[in-house]
């Protein structure tokens, strides 16, 4: 779609550019009619229900129509402020999932969001029936925002599995958000489920780095020590689909002393050894895996193993903002930007001749 001035300046207010027109054109693009199932909780509701309409009302204009699920005794009050500031609000019945799309196709064409108003009901028991056959993301919003590690810290991925440099809070532990996601996982592990602040709710929407936590089941990451170990052809084709582009030589990557790659190859990271460290030659989520937190997860294993990193990005890369957060240091340029971590001030000017010098990896983008 063709976004007006007004959406596009509120837009950049939210984040970069190339970051928010990547996740409209996946919002939009994706299979089945609902693009997210927006579940407030009580406090959420009790204290921001007007930034929440806000942000329905946006999301409406970009013709991104959510469901919006409301639960327990507050939710008929609820239901009432909604549809007072989205005149046309309709309601569903969530047991009827094949209504749904329907009524969710009806309220596109309208640009109204559809709610469902369960007071009598938990709000796992209604999405359960949803999942997957209408909702395949899940925008959790809670007043007290993401999840916290014991020191007080916002915690951007949880995984139900696997290994986290984190521990949740106590009151994370138990809170409700955490029990649906644990269940609903287990029914489909690509949802999508994600644990905001209704204040951050666009923000978590369409930026690379979000504002809040994604809850995974957790990926099954294998690590190599040499290129005849994977897949080379599954890797080669993961790394060309995420970049947009051909390798330029192929034959480099058997330079890698270190790959770590997803199970199914939705994503990777490749590491050559360097006197500084270790150099991050590739790091790529395939498409599909977009937004679920795999970048994280090969992130946090990368970056445990390996203490001394340095790395690569071309200015216009979108996930350079992301990189900034995890770099000690960086220097920008007009054809690449440099990040380092863990790396001793004495080698860092060799880091950056290295990052220079270095041959293209993939070839130039085809002319139009």
């Amino acid at each position: 779609m063709l976004l007006s001035t007004t959406l596009r300046l509120f837009l950049d207010g939210i984040g970069r550019r190339e970051e928010y027109e990547y996740y409209l054109r996946k919002f939009q693009s994706a299979p089945g009619t609902c693009f997210a199932a927006i579940v407030p909780d009580d406090a959420a509701m009790e204290e921001s229900a007007e930034a929440i309409a806000f942000d329905l009302q946006f999301l409406l204009r970009l013709e991104l129509v959510p469901l919006v699920v409301l639960c327990g005794a507050p939710a008929p009050a609820a239901a009432e402020v909604l549809t007072r500031a989205l005149p046309g609000a309709r309601q569903a019945d969530f047991s009827d999932p094949d209504r749904i799309e329907v009524l969710l196709r009806e309220s596109r064409a309208g640009r109204v969001p559809l709610l469902i108003v369960a007071p009598d009901r938990a709000r796992l028991a209604v999405l359960r029936p949803l999942v997957p056959a209408v909702v395949r993301r899940i925008q959790w919003l809670r007043a007290r925002g993401p999840y916290r590690d014991l020191q007080g810290r916002s915690v951007p991925l949880h995984l139900l599995r696997g290994s986290n440099d984190h521990t949740l809070g106590a009151a994370d532990r138990m809170d409700e958000s955490l029990a649906v996601a644990e269940e609903l996982l287990e029914v489909d592990p690509t949802l999508h489920f994600c644990v905001a602040s209704p204040l951050d709710l666009l923000a978590e929407l369409f930026t690379v780095r979000g504002k809040g936590t994604a809850v995974r089941r957790g990926s099954v990451i294998v690590h190599a020590a040499a290129l005849d170990q994977v897949d080379a052809c599954r890797l080669t084709a993961l790394l060309e689909s995420a970049f947009g582009r051909r390798l330029a030589r192929p034959e480099t990557l058997a330079l890698a002393s270190d790959i770590y790659v997803e199970r199914d190859y939705r994503g990777a990271a490749l590491l050559e050894p360097h006197p500084a460290g270790r150099y991050l030659s590739k790091f790529a989520v395939g498409t599909e895996a977009r937004g679920e937190g795999l970048a994280h997860e090969l992130w946090s294993i990368v970056r445990r193993e390996h203490p001394s990193l340095f790395w690569r990005s071309r200015p216009e890369n979108p996930v350079n903002g992301w990189y900034d957060q995890q770099a000690e240091g960086r220097l920008r340029g007009p054809d690449w930007h440099i990040f380092w971590r863990g790396v001793q001030p004495e080698d860092i000017p060799s880091v950056i001749e290295y990052c220079r010098a270095r041959r293209p990896d993939f070839e130039p983008p085809a002319a139009d």
